[in-house]
């Protein structure tokens, strides 16, 4: 595939997906460090890399037209520019918010959906300016939650239920489109390597981070397998296939989606059962 590729393939299936370990994150019985440091690495690692896969991806399309200057400049300046707008924009918002909350000229049920129009908004502006949208909703995002508290719980409270629905109607489309156009291209080689990067790669890197941590076994073990691929991965295959020419790097698509289908299926069935058995072995050591 060549190194570039190979690091855009990568970076797809480093965030991870909450959403499809929910058993994971509702057990109570499993340890409040445990579930909110995988509830935590699955909002933010998707933003942490996307800096780095966006200047990946620029540098294999200037590659691709045989030129090399420039890549860094325009990495840089769009991933700058998407940050500061966002983080405007978040502040100016709960601003406004707090006012209208202050002076009782917002209705509730509008603080809800503030959200998911803030982030439309922010999203949209960035991309019009010339900043990545993605950075932008991302800092937005924060900068809205530590600027206006109304707006934070009203999140809070309602976007279990939205961010459930978009990320089932997610699935369902990349279910319809993606891969049956792609499946056709699988081969065994895609297979070792998506259940290594599930099975052998990510607990191994867990592993080594966790070195010196007070987790028992079976937490390193639980949280290492726990990072299912999902919605950012689609996001970020749709990014890079409106940047390079999707034909010419197919089979890198086609790693993707195999990886993603294999977790989707994989981590879905063991949430409920390894959270039990989790509890289980934390009891009998306790």
């Amino acid at each position: 595939m060549g190194l570039v590729p190979a690091l855009i393939l990568a970076l797809i299936v480093s965030p991870t997906d909450a959403a499809l370990g929910r058993p994971v994150l509702e057990n109570k019985g499993v340890p409040d460090p445990v579930r909110q440091g995988i509830n935590i690495e699955s909002g933010l690692n998707d933003g942490l890399v996307l800096p780095v896969f966006t200047t990946a991806v620029l540098l294999e399309a200037n590659l691709l037209s045989d030129g090399r200057q420039g890549w860094i400049a325009e990495a840089v300046l769009e991933i700058s520019v998407g940050a500061v707008i966002g983080v405007v924009c978040g502040y100016v918002i709960g601003q406004v918010v707090n006012h209208a909350v202050r002076h009782r000229t917002m209705v509730a049920r509008f603080e809800r959906l503030l959200g998911v129009l803030a982030a439309l908004f922010i999203f949209l502006l960035a991309e019009e300016l010339g900043g990545n949208g993605f950075v932008a909703a991302f800092a937005g995002g924060l900068a809205l939650n530590i600027s206006s508290d109304a707006v934070k719980d009203a999140i809070e409270s309602f976007g279990e239920a939205e961010s459930e629905l978009l990320t089932m109607l997610t699935f369902f489309v990349f279910g319809l489109i993606v891969v049956p156009a792609l499946y056709d291209a699988w081969t065994g080689s895609m297979l070792v390597f998506s259940i290594a990067s599930l099975a052998v790669l990510r607990p191994l890197c867990v592993w080594i981070c966790m070195i010196g941590s007070p987790y028992s076994l079976g937490e390193k073990l639980y949280i290492g397998w726990f990072g299912p691929r999902g919605i950012a991965s689609v996001i970020y295959m749709l990014i890079m296939a409106t940047m390079i020419d999707p034909g010419e790097f197919r089979p890198l698509f086609a790693a993707g989606t195999m990886i993603i289908c294999i977790s989707i299926v994989a981590h879905g069935i063991s949430a409920a059962p390894a959270s039990r058995a989790l509890v289980r072995y934390l009891g009998r050591k306790s």
